[in-house]
C-alpha cells in the first residue's frame, strides 16, 4: 500500500470504497440513466481522480496487461484530437477505463484474496439490480429504440441497451463470485447462488429471447461442472481457449457468409439480417481503415460514425479496435494477449474457470462489443492475475473434489 496516501488507499480497497468507485462505471443500461449521463460522467471524472492519486505511484509495478491497455486508449485520444472527433466522448472513455484498470492491478497487487470478495460485491449487486429493472419496468417485453418508436412494444425481441448492459454487467460479477469460491472452497453456499444466476440466464432466454445470455449459461455450466469433477482438466488453459477464439475470430471476419453453420443459426434463430448487417458493417470499416491505416480514426461523434459505417459501433471488437485506432492499436492487442496467455498457471481450477469467462466473453465481443463498457478489460487483467491465484491454504481443496 501507498505509504503516502494511507487514508484513500484504505479507502479504495474498502467494500464501501469499491462501491462508490464501481457504481458509476456499472450502472444499468441507458434507456433507464441516459437524462442522467452528464451526472455519471462527473461521477467517473472523480472516482478516476481518487484512483490516479491513490494508486499512479505504484503504477511502475503494474503488469504488462495494464501498460498495453493504457496504450492502445492513448492511441484512441491521439487518433480523436488529430481526425477532430469527439473530444469530450474520448477523455471519458479513456480516462475511466485507465482508471479503472489502475483500480482493478493495483487492488490485485496488494491482496488478491480481499481484491475478489471486495470487487465481487458492487459487480453482483449491479448483475442482480440489471435483472431487476428489466423485469420490472418491461415485463411484457423489449421496446425498440429511438424517439420515434418511444414506448412501442415489441414482443419476443430484445432491447440492445438491456441486452448488452446485462451482459457486460453480468459476466464480471459471475466470474469474480467464481473465482471466490474457487479460492475460498465455498462450495456449497456459492453452488446455489450460481443456480439462480442460471434460473435467472434462463428466465432471460424464455422470456425476451436474447440469445447472448447462453454465454452467461456456459460459465454456470463450465464452473459447477469443474467443482464437482474430480480430475483436473488440463487442456482448458487460458492459452488454448484464447488461442481457439482468436482463431475463430479471425475465420469469422475473413470467411463470413461462407460459414454455413453460422448462418443456419442465424436463420434459425431469426437473426439472419442482424448477422449480415454485421458482415456489412465490417466491410465498410476495412474501406475507411485503409484512408486512416495507422491511427485510424478514434472517437467520432455516434451521427458521423453511423453515415460512414451505418451503426453508430462496428459490432466487432477487433474491428472497433482497427477503425478506432488502427495498426497502432492492433499492436497494443496482440501485446496485450502475448502478456494475457503466456507463463505458468499454479491452479488449473482456477485456470480452467478464468480461461471460459474471457473465452466467453471475446467470443460474444465478435458480433456486439462497445468500447465504452469499462468492465471488459478489468475482466482480463483479473485474469491475468489469476495465474498466481491458489486455494486457501487454511482448507484443504482436495479433500471436496
Amino acid at each position: 500500500m501507498d505509504k503516502y496516501f494511507k487514508s484513500l488507499n484504505s479507502f479504495l480497497t474498502s467494500k464501501v470504497g469499491a462501491f462508490f468507485i464501481l457504481l458509476p462505471f456499472v450502472k444499468p443500461a441507458a434507456e433507464l440513466t441516459g437524462r442522467f449521463d452528464i451526472f455519471f460522467d462527473l461521477w467517473k471524472l472523480f472516482a478516476a481522480f481518487l484512483i490516479f492519486v491513490g494508486c499512479s505511484r505504484t503504477l511502475h509495478k503494474a503488469s504488462w496487461v495494464l501498460y498495453w491497455i493504457i496504450s492502445l486508449q492513448a492511441t484512441i485520444l491521439v487518433s480523436t484530437f488529430i481526425n477532430g472527433g469527439d473530444i469530450k466522448a474520448a477523455i471519458v472513455q479513456v480516462v475511466s477505463v485507465t482508471s479503472i484498470c489502475i483500480y482493478f492491478d493495483y487492488s490485485l497487487r496488494i491482496n488478491q484474496y480481499k481484491a475478489i470478495s471486495t470487487l465481487m460485491m458492487p459487480l453482483v449487486f449491479m448483475a442482480l439490480l440489471t435483472v431487476a429493472t428489466m423485469f420490472l419496468y418491461y415485463p411484457e417485453g423489449m421496446y425498440t429504440v429511438g424517439e420515434s418508436s418511444k414506448g412501442y412494444v415489441e414482443h419476443q425481441n430484445y432491447l440492445w441497451g438491456f441486452d448488452n448492459s446485462s451482459i457486460f454487467n453480468f459476466i464480471p460479477g459471475m466470474y469474480l463470485m467464481g473465482l471466490f469460491s474457487l479460492m475460498r472452497n465455498r462450495r456449497k453456499t456459492n453452488i446455489i447462488v450460481l443456480i439462480v444466476f442460471l434460473l435467472i440466464a434462463f428466465a432471460f432466454l424464455y422470456v425476451f429471447s436474447i440469445t447472448a445470455f447462453l454465454g452467461c449459461f456456459t460459465i454456470v455450466f463450465v464452473f459447477v461442472l469443474l467443482l464437482f469433477l474430480k480430475k483436473r482438466i488440463r487442456f482448458l488453459s487460458t492459452r488454448n481457449l484464447l488461442l481457439i477464439v482468436v482463431v475463430v475470430s479471425l475465420i469469422l471476419l475473413i470467411a463470413k457468409d461462407n460459414i454455413k453453420i453460422l448462418m443456419d443459426f442465424a436463420i434459425s434463430n431469426d437473426k439472419y439480417f442482424s448477422i449480415k448487417a454485421r458482415f456489412n458493417i465490417w466491410n465498410n470499416v476495412i474501406n475507411y481503415w485503409k484512408e486512416s491505416p495507422l491511427l485510424g480514426y478514434g472517437i467520432e461523434d455516434k451521427i458521423d460514425l453511423s453515415r460512414k459505417i451505418g451503426i453508430d459501433h462496428p459490432h466487432n471488437f477487433f474491428m472497433d479496435v482497427l477503425y478506432r485506432a488502427g495498426i497502432m492499436g492492433v499492436i497494443s492487442i496482440i501485446g496485450l494477449f502475448s502478456n494475457l496467455i503466456r507463463g505458468k498457471w499454479n491452479d488449473s481450477h482456477i485456470n480452467a474457470f478464468s480461461s471460459v469467462v474471457v473465452f466467453v466473453l471475446i467470443l460474444i465481443s465478435q458480433f456486439d462489443f462497445y468500447n465504452d463498457h469499462y468492465l471488459f478489460y478489468p475482466v482480463l487483467i483479473v485474469a491475468f492475475y489469476s495465474k498466481c491465484f491458489a486455494n486457501d491454504k487454511r482448507l484443504n481443496f482436495d479433500a471436496i473434489r
